[in-house]
């Protein structure tokens, strides 16, 4: 196996094992009070932040669906979708700050705990 497909394996399993929306709400947990995003910026999204956070990359890119990460793209799981979807609305090209962040990832933890635990008993 070549070095670069490694690599992108291994970045596939580390974006894997980041992109919980559990993890990303820990996350703004710890970023200072006066700590500012912005709506529909593609670098200025909390998840880019995060995820240049995660990754150490200072080349991160949100789309609706996908991240690129330096020169991986991932596809984005189905509730870093709708936070994204839901984010750009509400916030439109705003600065929002990190508790509005929080509040707004709060429903979106609880669905997704909750539609866990839905599918495994079924």
């Amino acid at each position: 196996m070549s070095n670069i497909v490694r690599e992108v394996m291994e970045r596939q399993h580390h974006f894997a094992s980041v992109m919980t929306p559990e993890a990303f709400t820990a996350w703004l947990e710890k970023q200072p009070i006066d700590h500012v995003f912005t709506g529909c910026n593609a670098g200025r999204c909390p998840v880019a932040e995060y995820l240049r956070d995660m990754f150490r990359s200072k080349h991160v890119g949100v789309g609706h669906q996908t991240v690129h990460v330096d020169l991986v793209v991932f596809g984005l799981p189905q509730w870093a979708q709708d936070f994204i979807a839901q984010f750009d609305n509400v916030f439109s090209c705003s600065s929002v700050t990190v508790a509005a962040v929080i509040r707004m990832m709060r429903p979106a933890e609880q669905s997704m705990s909750s539609a866990g635990h839905s599918a495994g008993a079924a």
